[in-house]
């Protein structure tokens, strides 16, 4: 039988395996085998239980979309078919790929060790691993498997309307507590490059009205999707929409486009039903639905994914 492999999201360290998606397997009248991991690879032991090893599709939503996408990239693109044959990547969440010796990283590494009660200069490893359960996570480039930034690999798609509203704190009311989003986010960004960005985002008023009302919109006004949504209105929806498209959305084009010819397809869609914040079509695909997910829709939605995990 086909194969989905379900890998789970929660920004690269939190989630688990836990999901239930029989429900998900029964509306596809059980013609496939899923598969939910706590990321360790089942290639290799799918066949013991009916499952065929070369028709096995990966997917994920937000980091587990992510990693579909570095599995797409490993070793440069040179693993092709040998794992999995297609790939389905939900709002894939795409943090820095920074080496592990550059200056950002370094200096997060020693502000660590500061706060942990270590030096913040020279050699501080052995001072942090005898700290009672220090924890320090990275995305790093390791030069082996990941060989390179995924934004370059795919040559330079699935999200959700409102994809920023979960990573950025609700307290931007003025521009100027936008820029200074901006240049948290963004490090190595110049004055210039904050003014870029600021240009390529339609400006919204400043400051804030908190009474201005909150809705959904299809993006063409008279208010906007550049400054109006059920969550936020004016500077803060602009700071949503600018970490949702730099953290999900442009990657899922990314990913969409480097796969797109060649005799090969790629499909991306948006998931806008109220409200469309990050993470939520996923009770769609596996359940329990949440109340604005009709039973008719759950069924149609479940039932896109056996197309891209082919039962034949």
């Amino acid at each position: 039988m086909p194969v989905l492999v379900a890998i789970y999201g929660g920004g690269y360290g939190q989630g688990d395996a836990s999901q239930d998606v029989s429900a998900f397997i029964n509306t596809n009248e059980n013609q496939l085998i899923a598969v939910t991991m706590q990321y360790r690879w089942v290639q290799r032991y799918i066949a013991l239980i009916g499952g065929d090893p070369y028709r096995v599709t990966i997917a994920g939503e937000s980091a587990g979309g992510g990693s579909v996408m570095l599995h797409a990239t490993a070793q440069d693109g040179s693993i092709g078919t040998m794992l999995f044959r297609n790939l389905i990547s939900a709002s894939p969440f795409l943090s820095p790929q920074q080496n592990f010796s550059d200056p950002i990283p370094t200096q997060h590494y020693y502000d660590f060790a500061r706060s942990a009660g270590c030096p913040s200069t020279g050699k501080v490893f052995d001072c942090l691993v005898a700290k009672v359960s220090p924890t320090l996570q990275y995305a790093i480039t390791d030069g082996t498997y990941i060989r390179g930034l995924p934004s370059a690999q795919l040559f330079q798609h699935r999200n959700n309307a409102n994809e920023g509203s979960l990573a950025v704190l609700a307290k931007i009311t003025t521009q100027n507590d936008l820029i200074t989003r901006i240049k948290s986010n963004f490090p190595n960004f110049s004055d210039a490059n904050v003014a870029e960005l600021l240009s390529v985002y339609q400006s919204a008023p400043d400051p804030v009205d908190p009474n201005d009302p909150k809705y959904e919109t299809d993006g063409y006004g008279p208010g906007t999707a550049i400054n109006v949504s059920q969550v936020g209105i004016g500077q803060q929806q602009r700071g949503y929409n600018m970490y949702a498209e730099a953290a999900a959305v442009c990657p899922s084009y990314w990913l969409a486009n480097a796969f797109a010819g060649s005799n090969k397809s790629a499909y991306h869609y948006q998931y806008s039903v109220p409200f469309a914040v990050h993470g939520s079509d996923a009770s769609a695909y596996y359940g329990p639905p949440s109340d604005n997910q009709g039973p008719d829709f759950v069924v149609a939605f479940r039932s896109t994914l056996p197309s891209f995990a082919p039962v034949s």
